[in-house]
Protein backbone atom coordinates (compact mmCIF):
# COMPACT_ATOMS: atom_id res chain seq x y z
CA UNK A 1 0.00 0.00 0.00
CA UNK A 2 1.12 3.61 -0.70
CA UNK A 3 1.84 6.20 2.32
CA UNK A 4 -2.00 7.60 1.56
CA UNK A 5 -3.73 4.76 1.49
CA UNK A 6 -1.86 3.71 5.28
CA UNK A 7 -2.05 6.88 6.83
CA UNK A 8 -6.26 6.88 5.22
CA UNK A 9 -7.23 4.05 6.67
CA UNK A 10 -5.56 4.30 9.90
CA UNK A 11 -7.41 7.05 9.91
CA UNK A 12 -10.35 5.54 9.00
CA UNK A 13 -9.64 3.01 11.60
CA UNK A 14 -9.11 5.69 14.63
CA UNK A 15 -12.47 7.61 13.83
CA UNK A 16 -14.18 4.31 13.84
CA UNK A 17 -12.98 3.52 17.14
CA UNK A 18 -13.58 6.68 18.34
CA UNK A 19 -17.17 7.07 17.27
CA UNK A 20 -17.94 3.33 18.69
CA UNK A 21 -16.76 4.04 22.02
CA UNK A 22 -18.19 7.46 22.23
CA UNK A 23 -21.77 6.20 21.41
CA UNK A 24 -20.83 2.49 22.74
CA UNK A 25 -21.99 0.65 20.12
CA UNK A 26 -19.08 -1.33 19.39
CA UNK A 27 -16.87 -3.68 21.83
CA UNK A 28 -14.40 -4.92 19.39
CA UNK A 29 -15.06 -8.32 20.39
CA UNK A 30 -15.84 -8.87 16.61
CA UNK A 31 -13.08 -7.54 14.66
CA UNK A 32 -12.07 -10.37 11.94
CA UNK A 33 -8.89 -8.71 11.57
CA UNK A 34 -8.07 -9.42 15.33
CA UNK A 35 -9.17 -13.17 14.82
CA UNK A 36 -6.94 -16.13 14.21
CA UNK A 37 -8.28 -17.98 11.16
CA UNK A 38 -9.64 -20.83 13.58
CA UNK A 39 -11.72 -18.60 15.57
CA UNK A 40 -12.73 -16.80 12.25
CA UNK A 41 -13.85 -19.90 10.76
CA UNK A 42 -15.83 -21.13 14.35
CA UNK A 43 -17.74 -17.53 14.54
CA UNK A 44 -18.95 -18.27 10.89
CA UNK A 45 -20.37 -21.52 11.69
CA UNK A 46 -21.92 -20.17 14.80
CA UNK A 47 -23.47 -17.20 12.51
CA UNK A 48 -25.07 -19.52 10.00
CA UNK A 49 -26.20 -21.95 12.94
CA UNK A 50 -28.05 -18.81 14.08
Amino acid sequence: MDAPQVSGSAASYAKKGALANLFLIDDGSSDPDSLLESQLSQLNQEQRAS
